[in-house]
């Protein structure tokens, strides 16, 4: 009781509230690459294309990486595939502490060089516990061949 007689609540800890949008909610939109191998390491690996891609034109796709783990370190390999040329630099990514449900997005550039379906095949390296965890993740890429568009109205 307090001292004019009136009972006192019990005061509760301040509980720690995650401000902002949910890492799920940051990635929508974005499409889960499949995962290759029989690794279970809790890691995601998203993206989207923000165009379609077609012969001969630049192509940017965002990769969005997802640990439910902390880790030391993360490295994301982009492994060679044929058709599609990456742009120089392009290949490997190192990315520092790693919290859990933190987004960390990259952009991959490449030209695709022949229509068709490609495979990008991605290799994240979590570093944590004095250990390298690995998985491979691999994105589809449909590519188009460079059309010119009919003229409205042409005959």
């Amino acid at each position: 009781q307090s001292s004019d007689g009136k009972p006192t609540s019990a005061r509760k800890s301040p509980v720690a509230v995650k401000h902002g949008p949910t890492a799920a909610e940051q990635t929508a939109g974005m499409v889960e690459a499949a995962a290759t191998g029989k690794s279970t390491m809790p890691v995601q690996l998203k993206f989207d294309l923000p165009q379609r891609p077609v012969v001969g034109q630049p192509l940017v796709v965002n990769i969005a990486l997802i640990s439910q783990i902390d880790a030391d370190t993360a490295k994301v390999r982009l492994d060679d595939s044929s058709g599609l040329d990456v742009a120089a630099g392009g290949g490997d990514h190192v990315i520092g502490k790693i919290d859990p449900d933190f987004v960390y997005r990259q952009e991959i550039k490449l030209v695709p060089s022949a229509d068709g379906v490609f495979f990008l095949n991605f290799t994240v390296t979590l570093r944590h516990d004095e250990i390298d965890d690995i998985r491979t993740f691999t994105v589809p890429i449909i590519v188009t061949a460079n059309r010119p568009a009919a003229a409205d109205g042409a005959h």
